[in-house]
């Protein structure tokens, strides 16, 4: 039955972050909590920018040794962020206080 199927198109090539956000990225990854509390309070309004902010922080993890414990925290402010309830605000500070 097509009405209970989801096409899922994985042609898509990975999007490759400019310049800007990539610095945006390394700088909050390398500043102290305090900074990066400053950084996301723009972000941590709406979902939607919330659940990018964390799709691309992923991306930029990509080459840090570190990536592995800082993934892993991602993915679990990701799924609170899905949730009915997920507050972004307080998703992201979690995030910008524990990651090393």
């Amino acid at each position: 039955l097509r009405s209970r199927l989801m096409i899922i198109d994985n042609s898509k090539k990975r999007k490759e972050m400019d310049d800007e956000k990539k610095n945006f990225y390394n700088k909050f990854l390398a500043d102290l909590p305090a900074g990066r509390l400053e950084s996301i309070k723009n972000i941590s309004q709406d979902k939607e920018r919330a659940i990018e902010f964390l799709n691309e922080l992923e991306v930029a993890l990509g080459s840090r040794t570190s990536k592995w414990k800082s993934c892993f925290q991602i993915q679990k402010c990701r799924d609170f962020l899905y949730q009915k309830g997920g507050s972004p605000k307080m998703v992201l500070e979690h995030l910008a206080l524990v990651l090393p």
